[in-house]
């Protein structure tokens, strides 16, 4: 469970807050399918995480949890900038049927390759 919610943490959370932003046109980034804003979300929370992995192997302070220390001061920092001001609106689309392939894709490789840790010797 507790891996479950540092993997939210580190590859959604300051991605969907970031999105979210009421900048740059928030209605318009409400207006794509719950599918893609949960794509960018990811893609954007995946750059910074990795930013910051490398800015911390830089200053030889690495470590995961620092890591997800990091993604959630960032994800509050962000909130705190947008003064919580963080709802989509009622234009934000419902996922759809087509979220359902993605989900269970990864519920296959979940179920087939977990744990990971057991394939390293």
């Amino acid at each position: 469970m507790l891996a479950l919610l540092q993997l939210i943490v580190v590859a959604w959370l300051p991605g969907a807050a970031a999105f979210r932003l009421p900048l740059l046109d928030r209605d318009r980034r409400a207006g794509l399918d719950a599918e893609e804003r949960v794509f960018w979300a990811v893609v954007t929370s995946v750059a910074l995480s990795l930013s910051l992995v490398v800015a911390m192997a830089a200053a030889h302070r690495y470590s995961f949890r620092r890591l997800v220390l990091a993604d959630l001061l960032v994800a509050a920092a962000l909130a705190v900038a947008a003064r919580f001001d963080l709802r989509l609106g009622v234009t934000a689309k419902r996922p759809g049927l087509t979220a359902a392939i993605p989900l269970a894709l990864a519920l296959v490789g979940a179920s087939r390759f977990t744990p990971p840790s057991e394939y390293m010797n």
